[in-house]
């Protein structure tokens, strides 16, 4: 039961303003302290101030009339109830609109009594109570399913790495099975198409070839098992905690030396805050670079490729959660949007330029990416360039 309350009146009319406080003190089953203000503009003053437990008021006032009186005391105080007094019948219509939009109760002036007062206090008091509960609970449980749904991508992407990495798992057994196996066989062979090259110099134009193409072949084979053993040793490198800002700012420092086209600007923005990631240097480095060179190769009239590193948030990499993400954005000729499900697949390759190792640099880079529980997207537009995030999960201080 509600027995002590602390309402504002809000009537310029100073008969009825007394009116009323006397039948509120004419009730002994409730304490009322009344505050009585003439215009709008006093009462939102008082409530942004606080400690009002209920709102009763005309809506003929000095500064405002009909509904906007009711609008501007809900926009300052939409969890307080409002009660409205009606001096005339036609003014009902526009108690009942207020209603709808929020109000609690309206009376008639003529009809008040200090029962029917009385009455309306504890009821809209009680609703509001329950639509305030209500409301928190939605705003508790739209917080809750939102957790519940960044919870359900987690595990869906957890999922989904385990699928992959049971996949290659059979393949990472069997090339480190056999990797000592043909690693001296393939050494021998290229290393004796080398040596026939020298002592054949004078052969006939068939036989050039053909050791030439056991080169190739032996070359070629030696790259294939290179890719798997990259991906095994990937996942065994120990990691420690590094300052991300100092490490990126050491990568760019040595890409900007690096040998690249005359015509290929590099921009570098390294955040300054203070950041740190569990990885290792020499692995990222890696990965960072033939991002960098697959951004090159994709200008070959040249353009800019900038490169950034920062604390941030990106809806498509963990999830959303705070992560260290690298950044690299080149202005090249972009990437066919049928061949980007393909662009992590091992010996895919967009390059035109035939090169050792190629098709197999962003199937290393994601492998040392995620094996340091980051995560890469890729986001390109034909003409009009590419953008590849590296996000990693931020060490705890």
């Amino acid at each position: 039961m509600i027995d002590k309350v602390r309402l504002m009146h809000v009537e310029d009319s100073p008969i009825i303003a007394e009116l009323i406080r006397g039948m509120f003190a004419s009730e002994k089953s409730i304490s009322v302290n009344i505050e009585h203000f003439v215009t709008v503009r006093e009462a939102m003053d008082r409530l942004a101030k606080g400690n009002i437990d209920v709102v009763l008021t005309d809506l003929q006032l000095p500064d405002s009339d009909g509904l906007n009186t009711f609008n501007r005391i809900y926009a300052e105080a939409p969890d307080i109830p409002i009660i409205i007094m009606t001096g005339t019948y036609e003014e009902e219509g526009i108690a009942l609109t207020a209603i709808k939009n929020g109000a609690q109760d309206y009376l008639r002036k003529s009809e008040a009594n200090p029962d029917t007062l009385v009455r309306s206090v504890r009821y809209a008091i009680e609703r509001q109570y329950t639509k305030n509960e209500l409301r928190r609970v939605s705003a508790e449980l739209s917080v809750l399913y939102k957790e519940l749904k960044d919870a359900y991508a987690d595990l869906k992407t957890t999922q989904e790495r385990l699928v992959q990495s049971e996949k290659l798992a059979g393949l990472v057994r069997f090339s480190e099975g056999i990797a000592h196996e043909i690693r001296n066989p393939l050494g021998i062979i290229i290393g004796g198409s080398e040596i026939l090259e020298k002592k054949l110099d004078k052969a006939d134009k068939e036989t050039k070839e053909s050791i030439e193409m056991i080169k190739r072949a032996a070359v070629r084979a030696s790259e294939i098992l290179k890719t798997f053993l990259v991906y095994t040793v990937s996942r065994n490198k120990a990691s420690e905690r590094i300052n991300f800002g100092e490490m990126m700012e050491e990568m760019c420092s040595s890409i900007k030396k690096s040998k690249i086209a005359p015509n290929i600007k590099i921009v570098t923005d390294v955040a300054k805050e203070d950041m740190c990631v569990n990885v290792g240097i020499d692995q990222i480095h890696e990965a960072v670079v033939s991002i960098f060179n697959n951004s090159a190769e994709a200008m070959p009239n040249g353009g800019t490729i900038t490169i950034k590193a920062y604390k941030g948030s990106d809806s498509k990499i963990l999830s959303g959660r705070s992560a260290c993400i690298i950044e690299i954005d080149d202005t090249g000729v972009g990437i066919p949007k049928e061949n980007m499900p393909k662009m992590f697949e091992p010996f895919f390759t967009t390059s035109q330029r035939k090169r050792e190792g190629a098709g197999r640099g962003l199937f290393v880079t994601k492998n040392i990416v995620e094996s340091f529980d980051g995560q890469i997207v890729i986001d390109s537009t034909v003409g009009r360039g590419t953008i590849v995030k590296i996000g990693l999960p931020p060490c705890s201080k």
